[in-house]
């Protein structure tokens, strides 16, 4: 019976340390884009993006990962063609910091939004 509660005090263990590190890489994967967003667009402007995406899409800095769609859709929107410039150079610095995660894209073709997605749900 003792060997029981060893065991699941052990899952349990390792499923908030599960969630600790994926809301640690989330939180590193937000930085990369926010730095991104701050380089080209200047500071001020990168907090008025996160702003917009708050106040009018719900979607936040801590919500990132769970509104991917959204967010990818929105930022295009805004943007335009340009911003792709921006999600490659994300995906690079992403791939550079995150070594055990491999993206295999469909059909050759890179998009930001599967890339996101295979990232989040491999965390």
């Amino acid at each position: 019976m003792q060997l029981e509660k060893i065991i699941i005090n052990w899952d349990l263990q390792s499923t908030k340390e599960k969630e600790c590190h994926i809301q640690d890489l989330s939180s590193e994967v937000t930085n990369i884009i926010e730095e991104n967003f701050a380089s080209i667009f200047a500071l001020p402007y990168c907090n008025n993006i996160f702003y917009y995406l708050e106040k009018n899409h719900g979607i936040t800095k801590q919500n990132l990962n769970e509104n991917i769609d959204k967010f990818v859709t929105v930022i295009e929107e805004l943007f335009g063609p340009p911003i792709k410039l921006v999600e490659i150079k994300i995906i690079e610095q992403i791939h550079k910091k995150i070594k055990n995660f491999d993206h295999t894209p469909k059909k050759n073709d890179l998009f930001f939004r599967d890339y996101l997605v295979d990232l989040f749900s491999h965390l």
